[in-house]
């Protein structure tokens, strides 16, 4: 069974699929754990021991005793080689599957909180769909971020976006986001923000992305609460705050 799921899998592993190629490798792990403990149920000095019993088997099958050994020490062999090399492949696919791939090399996380030593904070992550969050170019350039996730974790919609001056590491445990986008998956607001207030007030960026063109606009706001979701319903945002107050941001992102 196990060779016959690598023989399977042969073409299948030539896709940009990701999660797929991770399936496909906990598959084959599977196989060949069946294959070593099979390889196992027989050891060389069982045979040793039992070969009387099962000498006219022996004879015609394998000639005598000794290929009978061998061919079982190198079928555990195999076994323990290939599961070493399937315990790697199915650890290599588990990271591979939650990060993105993004220009020059650098990787974002699909899981919160990454470690503060990534460029890259994500402060939002809608399963297999969109990402969003902060990315640290250094202590002072900070940009907003919204990608894309697809299964071959390259991104199809990469934007970066202006945001308030106040982000910084210290203070990621109390930045939020989410992510709104319209039905056809064309137009996309991010609505980010920090907990801590200022003069009694939160700072809310609001960014609004097009699929096609890209960054439309990004504004900053000051609000009594923080937002706690938001709708795109005819061309405006409207965005309701944990105090169940609304404010609406017109097509071109001014407060109305």
């Amino acid at each position: 069974n196990y060779r016959s799921d690598l023989a399977a899998h042969v073409l299948l592993k030539d896709s940009a699929n990701i999660p797929l190629k991770l399936n496909l490798a906990k598959q084959e792990m599977n196989t060949v754990k069946v294959l070593d403990s099979l390889a196992k149920a027989l050891p060389v000095s069982l045979i040793d021991e039992r070969a009387g019993d099962y000498e006219y088997f022996i004879k015609n099958t394998y000639n005598q005793a000794s290929v009978l050994k061998s061919y079982v020490r190198g079928l555990q062999e195999f076994a323990e080689r290939e599961m070493a090399l399937k315990d790697f492949e199915v650890k290599f696919r588990t990271k591979g599957i939650n990060w993105l791939i993004v220009e020059e090399g650098d990787s974002v996380s699909l899981q919160l909180n990454p470690g503060l030593d990534k460029a890259y904070q994500p402060l939002v992550v809608m399963p297999e769909k969109y990402t969003a969050g902060l990315h640290f170019k250094d202590s002072v350039a900070i940009s907003g971020y919204l990608y894309g996730i697809t299964l071959s974790r390259k991104p199809d919609l990469a934007i970066k976006f202006p945001i308030d001056v106040g982000y910084k590491h210290k203070t990621l445990a109390q930045s939020k986001a989410f992510i709104v986008h319209d039905a056809g998956e064309q137009i996309f607001f991010v609505i980010l923000y920090n907990e801590n207030k200022v003069k009694d007030k939160l700072t809310v960026t609001v960014a609004k992305i097009y699929r096609s063109d890209g960054l439309a606009w990004s504004n900053h706001f000051k609000v009594d609460m923080p937002p706690a979701s938001a709708t795109f319903v005819n061309g405006e945002l409207i965005v309701t705050g944990l105090d169940d107050k609304k404010w609406v941001l017109d097509k071109n992102g001014k407060m109305k």
